[in-house]
């Protein structure tokens, strides 16, 4: 059987979609060129990474669980955002601060 292995820290979050997985690695030192959230098909082959905001101080990475809101998803980011993206793309639709 084939696993799922994280790319660069640990995995801390697997949902299962129709056509293939979400997966949130853990943002702590996760590289600030990429990131944490992405999307693999049932073969695990990469589909997106998840659109990032950049920042003065670096990278965005998304740290808190990913949640399904009607068709998009819904994850926090570590200053202070809550991000909606686009399951399809990992295109980041609405960015609002919310801490």
């Amino acid at each position: 059987m084939r696993e799922l292995r994280p790319r660069h820290t640990c995995i801390r979050q697997v949902l299962d979609m129709d056509d293939g997985y979400i997966v949130l690695e853990n943002s702590y030192k996760f590289p600030t060129n990429a990131s944490n959230l992405y999307k693999v098909d049932y073969d695990f082959q990469p589909v997106w990474d998840a659109e990032v905001r950049k920042l003065g101080i670096g990278t965005d990475h998304y740290a808190n669980f990913v949640f399904i809101q009607g068709k998009n998803l819904s994850c926090a980011g570590g200053v202070g955002d809550t991000y909606t993206i686009d399951p399809k793309t990992g295109k980041i639709l609405k960015a609002e601060y919310t801490k």
